[in-house]
């Protein structure tokens, strides 16, 4: 039998208010040499009470216990047989012509292994946000460093890139897309299609779980790994960038929280690994004040306090 064109993942966890149209719009994709393969992540009793109901004829159903989003989709890329493979999260949804689209638009960029789209943010049943647009294909790791633009959700990936790259990092929680994305795109070209084919939804459940903390801590942690690879100087002064900003962030959320000697520390990181950093962010602002003492955050304009990624 002849491996089908792509592989459809969805990862779930106790979201059945979101899980059945996230299945629902895989399901009217006009593609139809497709595999659908649900990973349930250890959800509760409802969540396998409805996956026992899917049409074992259309939908492959994997059950694991609970170790997270990463190892859930490696889960199923290593039961999948598709050229290609796509992830959709259990409460995003897909156009229904996502999939032809976006594969007739990599038919046409052979040297290109890894695609995303553009995508409308849902937030409480709303429309809030178009993006992104205003990125180009290619060789954009240094991009990617900065502004992580493909959303999982509207990826597609080749099956042996994904193999070649070691599938997702499960050791990391918040930052394993952007692991992914920046290791991929550090060793192959990316495409991206300026069309929007996905909805990425933002409520209550996903927003209350994130930790921006540990998010920045985790991205510290990739960027630090990257420090230590083979790569230009150019690329390095990028990463340093980042990183020094990502321990800014970090010192911004621990003077919120009255932490003080901890802010310090991560302030002292950041000059430490970019030491032109008060040079090219402008005039120190955002003072420490402490008894006897006083510490100030450099100003990164356009960076809100507290910033990161969800």
């Amino acid at each position: 039998m002849n491996a089908p064109l792509v592989s459809v993942i969805i990862p779930v966890y106790n979201r059945l208010d979101f899980v059945r149209e996230a299945i629902d719009s895989v399901v009217r994709q006009t593609v139809d040499d497709k595999e659908i393969i649900i990973v349930d992540d250890g959800s509760d009793e409802n969540m396998s009470e409805f996956l026992r109901s899917l049409d074992s004829k259309e939908f492959f159903v994997v059950r694991k216990s609970h170790r997270g989003i990463a190892s859930a989709r490696n889960t199923g890329v290593n039961v999948s047989k598709g050229r290609w493979i796509a992830f959709l999260d259990d409460d995003d949804t897909w156009a229904p012509e996502k999939l032809e689209i976006q594969l007739g638009y990599a038919e046409t960029k052979p040297h290109k292994l890894l695609f995303g789209t553009a995508f409308n943010v849902i937030q409480d049943g709303k429309e809030t946000v178009v993006g992104p647009w205003n990125y180009s294909e290619g060789y954009v790791f240094r991009t990617m460093i900065e502004s992580p633009f493909i959303l999982t959700s509207s990826m597609i990936v080749k099956r042996n890139l994904f193999f070649v790259l070691g599938g997702y990092d499960e050791t990391l929680q918040y930052a394993t897309d952007y692991d992914f994305l920046l290791r991929a795109s550090k060793l192959v070209p990316v495409g991206f299609l300026r069309r929007i084919l996905v909805n990425y939804r933002l409520h209550g459940s996903n927003t209350k779980s994130f930790d921006k903390r540990k998010s920045l801590v985790e991205i510290s942690t990739v960027l630090s790994r990257l420090m230590e690879s083979e790569i230009e100087p150019d690329t390095q002064r990028v990463i340093r960038h980042r990183l020094a900003r990502t321990h800014v962030q970090l010192a911004r959320l621990h003077k919120a929280d009255g932490e003080f000697e901890q802010a310090r520390m991560h302030i002292s990181q950041a000059f430490r690994i970019e030491r032109s950093l008060k040079h090219y962010l402008g005039k120190v602002s955002l003072k420490f004040v402490r008894p006897s003492k006083r510490y100030r955050l450099p100003f990164i304009p356009g960076l809100e306090p507290g910033e990161a990624e969800k």
